[in-house]
């Protein structure tokens, strides 16, 4: 992060906090009947945030780490609530130029208003041709003219016009040798002369 903290995100032992100059590590970890605890110890992402507060993105919720205060705010999915997190599976959370930031979840891609402290969700919608192709979300980029690059598992590539609030699809094509050599997209990279680069399943 900012202040030189190394962040470690484990498959089944939590959030590890590294301090590179007193080598030392602070593990931090799911308690049972403790809400201010880490929602689960299967992190997938990590995030720091734009006024150095830490998200941290599990197998099971959204979590926001205060450092100062060493606890965890938990934002958990709930039918109930339509402003709540579209997914608890948690695959990305990136940071835009302006700072906001976007979680790629198992139920769409969704944005962080920090102002309502709602998410305002993205969703495949079969019946609109420029809804988000796919709603698992394993990837987020950003490129230079503000356009969001998104990956998903089985939907392809996914190019967000945020003034239009629409979708452009990539696709795999068996009889294009041209097009997307997989469906399934995981890490994307737009480098210094805007090509976008992207692993995919198929290479």
């Amino acid at each position: 992060d900012s202040r030189g903290t190394l962040w470690i995100g484990t498959t089944n032992a939590g959030l590890n906090a590294y301090n590179p100059e007193t080598g030392i590590y602070q593990v931090y970890k799911y308690r049972e009947n403790d809400e201010t605890s880490l929602s689960h110890n299967r992190v997938l992402s990590i995030q720091e945030g734009k006024n150095g507060d830490l998200w941290v993105g599990t197998a099971n919720g959204l979590n926001r780490f205060e450092l100062a205060g060493k606890y965890f705010t938990r934002f958990m999915s709930s039918k109930d609530d339509p402003d709540s997190i579209g997914g608890n599976l948690i695959y990305t959370i990136y940071k835009d130029h302006s700072g906001g930031l976007w979680i790629g979840t198992n139920n769409g891609l969704d944005r962080y208003d920090s102002q309502t402290k709602k998410f305002v969700h993205h969703r495949h919608q079969p019946t609109v041709g420029n809804s988000l192709s796919n709603d698992t979300v394993f990837e987020i980029y950003e490129d230079t003219n503000s356009v969001l690059w998104v990956g998903t598992f089985g939907g392809g590539l996914n190019k967000y016009n945020r003034q239009q609030d629409k979708f452009t699809y990539y696709r795999f094509n068996p009889d294009d040798p041209n097009s997307l050599s997989s469906d399934f997209v995981f890490p994307i990279l737009v480098d210094q002369q805007g090509i976008v680069w992207l692993g995919t399943h198929g290479g």
